[in-house]
């Protein structure tokens, strides 16, 4: 990982982004970590992998209350009762 001062990424913003291409560059600050420049291609990748166990919890979830009888009806009139 490359690291970078706030000085640095003023004069060298695209140069910056440029080496986020090849893995994360650390911006850093009186020796102090204080952001990360990443390409969209591993934030996605980030991303990814932090959305998918939610959707399994999500699945095993609706299949569960779909088990159980609950309907889309039944719980826009369950939530409609508040």
């Amino acid at each position: 990982m490359r690291n970078a001062t706030p000085i640095q990424n003023e004069q060298h913003f695209s140069a910056l982004v440029e080496a986020a291409q090849a893995g994360p560059v650390t911006i850093e600050r009186e020796d102090r970590e204080l952001a990360v420049i990443l390409s969209i291609d591993d934030y996605e990748r980030m991303r990814e992998s932090h959305l998918e166990p939610l959707r399994r919890v999500g699945s095993q979830i609706s299949a569960e209350a779909k088990a159980n009888g609950l309907t889309e009806e039944k719980l826009e009139r369950m939530l409609a009762e508040g």
